[in-house]
């Protein structure tokens, strides 16, 4: 057992599947922390926008959303909720008599427990940092952030790009060992595109690229990403002539994974000129690395063997192209790649190498 405390902002698994609002990758990842780290305790700073209900208190899981029982108007109900769950959570990190705690990123609903946490508490306090929105500076916030980033105990971060703690360890994502295929043969030539759908993240350039083809099918889920409700439903009209294009939207997890089980080869295509992209690492990529997938991504991440993306740029021509010489591949050679990227994955992704990476913080 992990001797401290998890604290992100998560929601149960089935409710995550039904709300768009609730970022699955995030979500799915804390619980993947939870598993892995098997904390003393775990808690969740229930979002604020989040108020379903849910079962408060799992096995070694509490989540916290103190609701006020009248709301004249909702900026109150936001404030109450803020400062009544940043007291809750502290009151119950003090029973729980750990010395380490981990907080799952950093935002205007966990940046005053942190505070608490360390300097009242007196705590040692370590971040897990997905991405870095605040980089740019611009913000009181941002550089409000960026200051308590610097003060706290040391960070786990998933992008080489983020410099943000004199004490930080690069893990860019997980992977469970148990979960991990090694499979062989010819490659089925279905393709996935899951996850955010907007402009940014390649969506338009997925739907070009797979509708001058005939030789493969493209299986889109997940939601829309800052397109309106016109647009996005102008696009995918516009591509429905095409048998070899099938939108699933949003699916719940059996049939994400009934689709993900169909497909072969998935699509990462951010936009390398976006920064919004600079400081992440796209949960997706090891999530289809471990399943056994091709992943074709116009970027490359620094500490990432990126030999085992399929590179292209950000456009369909180019990745036609990477599509034609994958599908040029020998059984043979496609079942070498196959073993590479499973020895990767478990050398680097797994529980002993988070546990590794944690134990390098605290000491």
């Amino acid at each position: 057992m992990f001797k401290g405390v998890f604290i992100g902002q998560f929601i149960p698994e089935k409710k995550a599947n039904q709300d768009v609002r609730i970022s699955q990758a995030g979500n799915n990842y804390q619980f993947k922390l939870i598993k892995m780290l098997s904390p003393q305790k775990a808690f969740s700073l229930v979002p604020i926008f989040f108020d379903s209900p849910i079962n408060m208190e799992e096995e070694s899981i509490c989540y916290i959303r103190n609701l006020p029982k009248k709301v004249k108007f909702p900026p109150y109900k936001k404030l109450y909720r803020l400062i009544k769950d940043t007291f809750h959570l502290n009151q119950l990190i003090k029973k729980e008599e750990v010395e380490n705690t981990f907080y799952y990123n950093i935002d205007r609903q966990n940046v005053f427990s942190i505070i608490m946490t360390k300097y009242i508490l007196k705590k040692k306090v370590y971040l897990i940092l997905a991405d870095n929105p605040n980089h740019e500076l611009k913000t009181f916030s941002d550089r409000f952030f960026y200051f308590i980033m610097k003060k706290v105990n040391g960070a786990l971060v998933l992008n080489a790009n983020v410099s943000i703690n004199k004490n930080q360890q690069l893990l860019q994502g997980l992977v469970e060992e148990n979960q991990l295929q090694l499979k062989k043969g010819n490659l089925k030539k279905n393709i996935i595109f899951s996850g955010s759908l907007g402009k940014t993240t390649g969506f338009e350039v997925a739907l070009e690229a797979i509708s001058k083809r005939k030789d493969c099918t493209l299986y889109i889920t997940g939601k829309p990403y800052k397109y309106s409700d016109y647009e996005f439903e102008k696009i995918i009209q516009s591509y429905s002539k095409y048998n070899n294009i099938k939108y699933l939207g949003l699916l719940d997890f059996d049939k994400y994974q009934e689709i993900l089980e169909r497909c072969d080869i998935a699509f990462s295509l951010r936009n390398p000129l976006d920064d919004e992209h600079e400081y992440n690492f796209p949960s997706k990529i090891l999530e289809y690395l471990s399943k056994s997938k091709f992943v074709i991504s116009t970027l490359e991440y620094k500490g990432f063997e990126n030999r085992y993306l399929f590179n292209c740029e950000f456009n369909s021509e180019s990745v036609n192209k990477i599509l034609d010489n994958i599908y040029s591949l020998e059984t043979d050679e496609v079942d070498r790649l196959r073993i590479l990227i499973y020895n990767y994955l478990k050398d680097n992704f797994t529980k002993i190498s988070l546990l590794n990476k944690i134990e390098k913080l605290i000491n």
